[in-house]
């Protein structure tokens, strides 16, 4: 209950005067897929959902490398404020001891992300949801000679009502 409040405290402390939109609909359920990063395969599954009256967009996400030890699996809580002007805020939990402050926009089945830690950039992302609303696509982006390129890429499948 405490890491709730701290989340939902960092959460309002961003965004007491903006107002939040409730366009994020389109992405709640489960997902899962396959993707890699560096060229290592792994399988994703994700979920999104309202979430305290439907201001948030809650995530739960987490990814299990086929190749075991290479690289760390991770898991990963976040919450996402969709703004007006198609302005994303928000935070994230993972399971590597990172709290990340997130910031973006939103805009045609598209979100861009930016994810900083302690004020630094330390990554990108993007979600591209397919127009039929069945395909959700996350690319991430690290910094690699002084720029941020493509490090990985999942595509997720939406799983039926009821199936995890």
């Amino acid at each position: 209950m405490k890491r709730l409040a701290i989340i939902v405290s960092l959460l309002l402390a961003g965004t007491a005067a903006a107002k939040t939109t409730h366009e994020h609909g389109r992405v709640h359920g489960e997902w899962s897929g396959r993707g890699d990063t560096v060229g290592q395969p792994f399988t994703a599954c994700a979920k999104f959902s309202p979430y305290m009256n439907d201001v948030y967009l809650h995530l739960d996400y987490s990814m299990r490398y086929d190749k075991a030890g290479e690289l760390p699996n991770q898991t990963t809580e976040s919450f996402y404020t969709l703004l007006d002007g198609g302005r994303v805020e928000g935070v994230s939990l993972d399971s590597l001891s990172n709290v990340l402050q997130l910031n973006g926009t939103y805009a045609d089945h598209r979100m861009n992300v930016t994810w900083l830690k302690n004020g630094n950039t330390v990554g990108k992302a993007e979600w591209r949801l397919s127009e039929d609303g069945n395909t959700l696509t996350f690319v991430r982006f690290g910094q690699m000679g002084g720029e941020f390129k493509e490090i990985g890429e999942v595509k997720m499948n939406r799983l039926p009502a009821g199936k995890t």
